[in-house]
């Protein structure tokens, strides 16, 4: 306020805005003869990641409470590899109505919460059996009449039920 705008830096002003947490960007221009136009652009939360924020884009930050998005527990702190795996196991499961609330990832193994079924899998065979599970999915629910706990799908020709 009271500064001139033919000599307001707004690559200052830009420098201060993105430097909160939840700013992933700004975009500022000057309108004369008398006004700024600033556009803030903010992370979008993604998931929680090891106790800090996994945004779309797989930065990660700190955040104070938010809920309904998806938990990630990496014991092997492998920050791309468990950005991958959210990604690509939540469209493969959208197409069988089933959303990831948490996922616990270990060395050999991956635990999947969805709404209805803890999955289990090979960490590196994950993609495969989340496949085999897709192309099954309604059948097993059909044929299996009781409530379905977990989906073990570490063997090669069939799921373990609970």
């Amino acid at each position: 306020y009271g500064k001139n705008l033919l000599t307001l830096d707004i690559d200052k002003i830009k420098f201060m805005i993105i430097k909160d947490k939840w700013i992933r960007d700004a975009e500022i221009s000057k309108i004369f003869p008398d006004e700024i136009k600033i556009i803030i652009i903010e992370h979008e939360p993604l998931a929680i990641y090891n106790d800090l924020l996994m945004t779309i884009n797989g930065n990660l930050i700190d955040y104070s409470k938010i809920d309904n998005i998806p938990i990630i527990r990496d014991n092997t702190n492998d920050q791309n590899i468990s950005y991958q795996i959210l990604k690509k196991v939540s469209q493969k499961l959208k197409k069988i109505d089933l959303e990831i609330e948490k996922i616990e990832i270990f060395h050999s193994l991956i635990n999947i919460k969805t709404q209805e079924a803890i999955l289990i899998s090979d960490r590196e065979k994950i993609y495969e059996n989340i496949d085999r599970l897709i192309r099954s999915y309604n059948k097993l629910k059909d044929l299996y009449d009781k409530d379905i706990y977990s989906i073990d799908m570490r063997y090669s020709n069939g799921f373990a039920i609970k």
